[in-house]
Parts: C-alpha cells; structure tokens; sequence
C-alpha cells in the first residue's frame, strides 16, 4: 500500500514538472532562444518552445531592456529612435507622453527635415518626423542671431528636450548667446522658446 503511494506521488510530481515547462515543438527551438526570441517573440516562444526558453541565459536584449528606463531619460527615444522603439518601446511611449512629441518614425527624418520637408509636407511630416520638425521649428522660430545652420543641424541630430539642468536660468543668464553650441544640445527647447533676440 505505501509502494502504491509513493509511485503515485512520483507520477504526479512529474506529470506536474512536465505540465509546467512543455516540450519544444520546433527543432530550431534551441538556436532561436540562445539568438534571444525568447525576449523578442515571447508569445510565440512560450507556446512553441517553452522548454529552450527555460534553459536559456539572459539574452542581451533582456539585459538592455533593464536600462530602457535609463536609456529613455537620457533622450535615447530621439537620438536612436529606431532601436529604442522596438526594445523600450514602453518607456519611449512614456517619454512621448512627457515631452509632447512624438518619436521620429523614420531613419530619414533628421536629413528630410534639414532638406526643408517639414515646410513643404508639414501634415506627411508631422506624422512620420515629429521629433525632427519640432527641432527644426524651435531653431527657425529663434531670431537669435548666435543661432547658426551649423548649431541648428548638430542640435537636429542630438536633442528634442532640454536635458541640461538649470536651462531657464542659463538662459537668463545669457548662456545661449555666450555659448550657443552648448546650449543647443543641452537646452534647445528653453533658448529657442525665449525671445532671446529682445533680451539683448
């Protein structure tokens, strides 16, 4: 009697392990989970090969993606929209809702909005180039004459939001004429809001 209830107890231990991981139903299984599916295609990995995904490392999408927070704060979601939409895709949303704009949805913006489309297919761009035209509107908008083409063009490839602290002050103090280099990577969105041009 006790023989019987131990092997039962041991069948039921395996049945359950085995109902937890189930087994891979794909050959390529193994391979697709060390190239990191698992993080990139959860849904379909879980069902088809659960067993590979519980085997596998930490893949190095799932290790970056425990930086997306830090990444976003930084500005990634403007600078390399591309990669931070489809790996921080959550905190990139937030940072949209915090800024106001919304994530260039193309590798050609920065060039497109340079070449003046932002001006000739506002609607097209604003919809795909977000980001990029409200960059390139904010250094139009300046009549300060510290901003030149060149500073206008780098701060298109750097910065959407103010990431510098104290930027109000900075412009106040007249940081945006003293160095306008500067304060277009670290404070574009205040210098290009100020009326600098009357301030001086």
């Amino acid at each position: 009697m006790r023989l019987g209830l131990t092997l039962l107890s041991v069948v039921a231990a395996t049945t359950g392990a085995a109902a937890l991981t189930r087994a891979d139903t794909h050959d390529n299984c193994g391979t697709w989970a060390q190239g990191g599916e698992c993080d990139v295609n959860p849904t379909f990995m879980k069902a088809e090969c659960a067993t590979a995904c519980a085997k596998a490392p930490p893949s190095i999408l799932s290790q970056v993606r425990k930086e997306c927070e830090g990444y976003a704060k930084q500005g990634e979601c403007s600078r390399n929209p591309a990669f931070m939409l489809g790996t921080c895709r959550k905190e990139c949303d937030a940072w949209e809702v915090k800024t106001g704009l919304a994530i260039d949805r193309d590798g050609q913006c920065v060039q497109w909005s340079l070449l003046g489309e932002c001006e000739r297919d506002p609607a097209a761009m604003a919809k795909k180039c977000n980001t990029s035209c409200t960059v390139r509107q904010r250094c139009a908008r300046s009549n300060f004459s510290g901003w030149s083409a060149g500073v206008c063009d780098k701060a298109l490839r750097c910065e959407a939001a103010d990431t510098m602290f104290r930027c109000a002050a900075l412009a106040a103090a007249g940081e945006c004429r003293k160095d306008p280099a500067k304060m277009a990577q670290g404070c574009l969105q205040t210098c290009a809001e100020h009326d600098v041009g009357e301030a001086y």
